[in-house]
């Protein structure tokens, strides 16, 4: 699982870390497997929409397999390409002959079974939207500049079709919060 709050590190949250190795500079080192091991991802809010849709009519008992399946997968190889694309940078990596202990070569998680107990959830997110949204979010914290690429889609588009492609995720296009209760899930802690 991951999603823009997600701050991996040098061995766990694989695609978080990635981001932060591609905006900033910093050497990624992929361990094992020549960086052929495969992953899938699921962004936060697809799980949390997983979560609502069996919160709204529970099977109790019942056992899932959650996670990006066939629908968002790479390997760490096809990560950094896509990186170097979303980012305009070169992403230094070096290979680690030495695989992670426990790690498996290839992981797609088989989803068939929560989908046809909630035919209403679906994904929002595909690979390439994660990692946008991973690197957007790095780019934030860190301060870094967006590709020129955005820069120039920005003078030939205008302000409000950039500023769609970057806060579609959480807002209308009134750049109001969505009005319709079924666009989010709101969850309260606290002791009131």
């Amino acid at each position: 699982m991951t999603g823009p709050a997600h701050s991996g590190a040098e061995l766990h949250g694989f695609l978080a870390y990635l981001a932060k190795c591609a905006v900033t500079g910093k050497t990624y080192t992929i361990y094992g497997h020549k960086g052929k091991q495969v992953r899938d991802h699921i962004h936060s809010r697809d799980l949390v929409d997983a979560f609502w849709q069996f919160f709204q009519n529970p099977h109790p008992g019942e056992v899932y397999n959650i996670g990006g399946s066939r629908h968002s997968n790479c390997s760490v190889l096809e990560a950094i390409s896509l990186m170097q694309e979303l980012t305009g940078n070169d992403v230094n990596y070096e290979l680690s002959g030495n695989a992670r202990w426990g790690d498996h070569i290839w992981w797609i998680s088989d989803v068939r079974k929560f989908q046809e107990q909630y035919p209403a959830w679906t994904y929002c997110y595909d690979l390439k939207k994660i990692i946008q949204e991973l690197v957007e979010a790095m780019q934030e914290r860190t301060g870094a500049s967006m590709p020129s690429a955005v820069v120039t889609l920005s003078k030939h588009v205008g302000c409000m079709s950039v500023w769609m492609r970057f806060n579609s995720i959480s807002c209308s296009l009134s750049g109001s919060p969505p009005s319709n209760k079924s666009e989010g899930v709101r969850f309260l802690f606290g002791s009131n």
